[in-house]
């Protein structure tokens, strides 16, 4: 009957003060420590793990940024690259439209062809680099 009496009282000492181990029996206190040790070493052993898993994830993302930076680099240059040789051959272009828009308003033939021969055309399907037709096709 006493210990029902004191089962109250320890339920409202240990809820005040749960560090205090003096109401757990003998055999239970010989278990208490090795399970707290081995949890300590547990809780460690997961936290390096952790660590160790974020450190490579924020290796592996620095790695991952630095190709997507690379690649992204090499495609503007590409596309700059691109962009020149296109305004080149606009410009070529542009130069050949010119010619051609002057070599339609010429009224007399000769005055033509004394404009193709200052440019390097040479007429009647002439080439001057070298090449037949035949060659090229």
């Amino acid at each position: 009957l006493e210990n029902r009496r004191e089962q109250p009282q320890r339920v409202s000492d240990l809820t005040a003060n749960p560090t205090q181990e003096s109401w757990l029996p003998a055999p239970l206190m010989c278990v208490r420590l090795p399970l707290q040790e081995n949890s300590r070493r547990q809780k460690q052993h997961l936290s390096q793990r952790f660590d160790s898993l974020y450190s490579t994830l924020e290796e592996r993302k620095k790695e991952l940024v630095q190709r997507v930076s690379r690649e992204q680099e090499e495609r503007v240059s590409h596309v700059r690259s691109l962009i020149r040789q296109y305004g080149e051959h606009l410009e070529i272009s542009a130069k050949l439209v010119e010619s051609a828009i002057q070599a339609m308003e010429e009224p007399q033939m000769a005055a033509y062809l004394q404009v193709c021969a200052g440019r390097g055309v040479s007429g009647k399907g002439r080439r001057t680099d070298g090449y037949s037709p035949a060659q090229l096709q």
